[in-house]
């Protein structure tokens, strides 16, 4: 017996609707889904200093996106960077890499270093992160 999954059709068109309670998400799916949404508040990339570390962060807030030991910067220091690299397992030579999102630059770092045979593409769509990167 074949199972199939019951779908409703997307309002508008072919758009899926926004997941209901989603906070910060709803903006963000509605403009990938090209429709209009309420005003967005530009969340500005922010460099912070310390003793030991350099830390990217999104907003006054600072959602951290990543975090560079000075004495080590070619080290991952985040879990989800760490994660991220798990593809190694199954491809220890790969021969390209695409990373999307510049962030801070600890994964295109970290490729370029471990990997020196291979075309390490990164793609950034945020002109202020890249203005950060010196």
């Amino acid at each position: 017996m074949t199972h199939r999954a019951r779908t409703r059709p997307a309002p508008h068109g072919d758009h899926p609707e926004p997941p209901p309670n989603q906070g910060r998400l709803s903006p963000l799916f509605a403009e990938l889904c090209g429709r209009q949404s309420s005003p967005v508040v530009p969340v500005v990339p922010v460099v912070h200093e310390g003793l030991r570390t350099r830390t990217l962060c999104f907003g006054t807030l600072g959602a951290v996106q990543t975090t560079m030991r000075k004495s080590d910067p070619y080290a991952l220091q985040l879990p989800y960077t760490r994660a991220m690299m798990a593809f190694q397992l199954f491809q220890p030579r790969p021969a390209h890499i695409l990373i999307v999102g510049l962030g801070g630059g600890s994964l295109s770092k970290y490729c370029h270093r471990r990997f020196p045979e291979a075309l390490v593409t990164t793609v950034e769509i945020d002109e202020r992160v890249i203005a950060l990167r010196d």
